[in-house]
């Protein structure tokens, strides 16, 4: 089995990283190790069949797919330096938007929010960050101390209260798995909180490069029964979406690498594509 195939096993089994640390991590072994087209090909297939929903990864496949055998690594190179690039420059443009000393609310997991929220603390611009765990893999406790440690302060609490906490907020700032001229796809109750900004009016902000942009809506994963109920019931059906689509309407706006983006700045993006 080669490298490039045992990273996308590996990968495809992560169930609590942002869309483009996988990238990231995967374009890294194309660009480190040697490969086959056919192994390629595997390796991209396991990741679009374990992450439908990761528009990141689904250009990904277009574009090395798409290139001339024996171009894979100089492609990926390209693409995974720009993929790095992004979050720093979605970070300052962050800043732009926030007053200073800002309270925000952000959810789930992210590397782009992680690293704009770094950003904007070391401007000034970040007073406090409250977060929820992140049901069913808690991943939002993992970023929660990710924040910590690089000397952020943090409110920890459970998912069903981060509307609790609406009034103290400036923004709320979320990632985003893919974005299409009609929604914003991301971690399973974005929408409840895409839904209270807008009814509290406050500003609420995804952060996506332009390489989550997609002019089609992808299928969406389930949580699996066991996650949620342990011991099964004949009466009970046990089902829940991990993502969901939330409108792009709702938004205040796109952070994207680009800057602050609307629905013409988009379907421009995607149509280019």
């Amino acid at each position: 089995m080669g490298k490039v195939i045992e990273i996308a096993e590996k990968l495809a089994k992560d169930v609590t990283s942002g869309s483009a640390s996988i990238a990231k991590i995967f374009l890294s072994g194309v660009v480190d190790h040697g490969f086959t087209r056919d192994e390629l090909e595997e390796a991209i297939g396991l990741l679009v069949k374990a992450h439908p929903d990761m528009a990141i990864i689904r250009n990904i496949e277009r574009k090395l797919i798409g290139s001339a055998e024996g171009s894979e690594s100089a492609v990926a190179k390209e693409l995974l330096e720009s993929i790095e690039k992004a979050p720093e420059k979605i970070g300052m443009h962050l800043v732009a938007l926030l007053p200073k000393e800002a309270v925000v609310i952000t959810y789930s997991r992210s590397y782009t929010v992680y690293r704009a929220l770094e950003i904007c603390a070391k401007e000034g611009h970040i007073k406090r960050v409250i977060i929820s765990e992140g049901r069913p893999d808690f991943e939002g406790v993992e970023f929660a101390r990710n924040l910590a440690d690089i000397g952020i302060n943090v409110t920890l609490c459970i998912d069903a209260a981060l509307g609790s906490f609406i009034d103290e907020v400036d923004a709320i700032v979320v990632g985003a798995d893919a974005v299409t001229p009609a929604f914003v796809v991301n971690k399973v109750g974005t929408l409840f909180l895409a839904l209270v900004a807008n009814f509290e009016n406050k500003p609420i902000y995804a952060l996506a490069s332009t390489h989550k942009f997609i002019d089609k809506m992808l299928p969406t994963k389930t949580i699996a029964p066991e996650k949620i109920m342990s011991q099964t019931h004949n009466k009970i059906l046990v089902e829940s979406p991990l993502f969901e689509r939330v409108r792009l309407s709702l938004f205040s706006g796109i952070v994207s690498e680009q800057g602050l983006m609307g629905l013409p700045e988009i379907y421009k993006i995607v149509k280019q594509e």
